[in-house]
């Protein structure tokens, strides 16, 4: 990335630096009328209760004196600048809190959990046709090419419940049997070093022309650098169309798609479980999926 300086015929280049962003999950000790964390910068104290209204002020501070050893495991997220933390934001089930640090102060309050923890919005998919992983791939891209509309396919190839962990289908909807989607949009970017067993590809127009990428998932546009508040914010505000955002809490990045979600798939309990916080926006034709 290149910094210029401002005005002047010929500008010269100057450093320049941006926040580093990080996350991790991170102990709670919830008290009646304070709870307590440690994480990778800090042991923090905040006053906070339950029933704190959204956007109160709430006192947090730096503690040495005390071990946090909760079994609460909540998401924690903080920016980094030259070494000194610009913000942190703590993501419980209730709610979440967001400091900012004014000079060695903390400036905190609480603010309303956007979307739900470890949950997919999907779409729609079919048994896919076919006995083995090539068959399966060949079935599902020429049923793309024969189907107007259809941009791309995804499957879900089941193999025997190993290590499986469906991102875009709902095994309980087929039982054991991997599934093919259809899709009838143009993705904008592809997200990858998902499951082993996701795939996605190109409509063909026969079997003997097959083009699919493994271990990706396709999604109509990806943002990079937000938090979940400003992922769903994006969402409503930049895209037209958009329905659903998921914010990937390990790798920082945004997805956003426009697609009819069908489907509400819970993720805990699935190894490895995505660290993610979803959301589906209301639009005129659908109701988001329970």
């Amino acid at each position: 990335r290149f910094c210029f300086q401002s005005g002047g015929p010929n500008p010269q280049s100057v450093e320049c630096t941006e926040p580093f962003l990080n996350s991790s999950y991170v102990s709670v000790t919830q008290n009646p009328d304070n709870m307590i964390f440690k994480t990778d910068i800090g042991t923090f104290s905040c006053e906070i209760r339950s029933d704190t209204p959204e956007g109160v002020d709430i006192s947090c501070t730096e503690i040495t004196d005390q071990v946090a050893e909760g079994t609460e495991k909540d998401a924690f997220f903080y920016a980094q600048l030259d070494g000194e933390t610009e913000w942190w934001c703590l993501h419980t089930e209730s709610g979440a809190m967001h400091c900012d640090r004014d000079d060695k102060d903390l400036k905190c309050h609480k603010i309303k959990h956007p979307g739900e923890s470890d949950v997919l919005f999907v779409e729609a998919g079919g048994q896919a046709e076919g006995t083995g992983l090539r068959e399966q791939l060949q079935n599902c891209a020429v049923k793309c090419g024969n189907t107007t509309g259809c941009k791309f396919w995804t499957l879900s190839y089941d193999d025997d419940f190993v290590g499986r962990q469906a991102r875009n289908h709902d095994d309980a909807l087929v039982g054991s049997k991997s599934e093919c989607g259809l899709r009838n949009y143009a993705p904008g970017t592809a997200l990858i070093s998902t499951n082993k067993n996701q795939f996605v590809g190109y409509p063909s127009p026969n079997i003997q022309v097959l083009r699919y990428i493994p271990g990706s998932v396709w999604v109509y546009e990806m943002q990079p650098n937000l938090n979940p508040t400003k992922c769903k914010e994006y969402c409503l505000n930049n895209i037209t169309d958009c329905t659903t955002w998921t914010f990937d809490q390990t790798a920082g990045l945004c997805a956003l798609n426009v697609y009819i979600p069908i489907r509400r798939i819970p993720l805990a309990g699935r190894s490895p479980t995505p660290n993610l916080i979803s959301g589906c926006i209301k639009r005129k034709n659908f109701e988001c999926p329970t």
